[in-house]
């Protein structure tokens, strides 16, 4: 399990702005490369996940868009202790603890949080509200744009897969790509990547805590 936040009824997203600056955040997808890495590793992180993740790990903040992961999992999902931001259409019964709202059209960056720019692909909008909350680095797993064997994600085959999928998800990766230039994010593609990352990581929190003892 990820840090988890205070799920109390007056927390809401909009309150997040730059509340983690220049803390690291983990954003998961879908793709079966997911099932590469040791997930375990980001215990002490915050991470995002999007749609069904939570099959694979408990993660801080939890969101979707598509209605079929509400209708699919919806008993699961309000059981979790991860924080459930959805778009308002895929939450029907209102079991997100917030939602946002999605411009349709190009990605794009957002400034506040609760609107976010872009369609076809979920973890460009994980990471706009990521970019909005102020973390950094931005750490992406599991968003290659890639199937293996024929299969779709890393639970198995997602049954809404069409020509398009892969076509907006290899867009909003180039999206990621173009406006990560001047800030400090990651996509790993192999296990031995995230665990360099999550050592790297780790020292710094260690430095860091030394030096605040130092001086208390």
């Amino acid at each position: 399990m990820a840090i988890i936040f205070n799920k109390q009824k007056e927390q809401k997203a909009y309150s997040w702005k730059d509340k983690f600056m220049d803390e690291p955040c983990f954003i998961l997808g879908s793709s079966p490369s997911l099932n590469d890495f040791s997930l375990d590793k980001l215990s002490e992180f915050l991470t995002i996940g999007i749609n069904r993740t939570f099959l694979k790990i408990e993660t801080s903040v939890l969101m979707w868009q598509d209605i079929d992961v509400y209708l699919e999992n919806k008993d699961r999902i309000k059981n979790l202790n991860s924080f459930l931001y959805s778009s308002k259409n895929a939450d029907p019964n209102n079991i997100a603890n917030d939602h946002f709202k999605v411009i349709y059209g190009e990605f794009k960056q957002s400034f506040e949080p609760g609107t976010y720019y872009g369609s076809g692909s979920t973890i460009p909008i994980a990471f706009q509200h990521a970019c909005v909350m102020g973390c950094s680095p931005i750490i992406i797993l599991g968003y290659d744009c890639l199937y293996r064997n024929g299969i779709t994600n890393f639970y198995g085959n997602n049954k809404r897969h069409n020509d398009k999928t892969l076509e907006n998800c290899n867009r909003g990766l180039s999206w990621i790509k173009k406006v990560s230039v001047d800030k400090k994010v990651m996509i790993l593609n192999s296990k031995e990547e995230l665990d360099n990352i999550v050592s790297s990581l780790n020292k710094q929190k260690n430095i860091l805590k030394r030096l605040k003892e130092q001086h208390v």
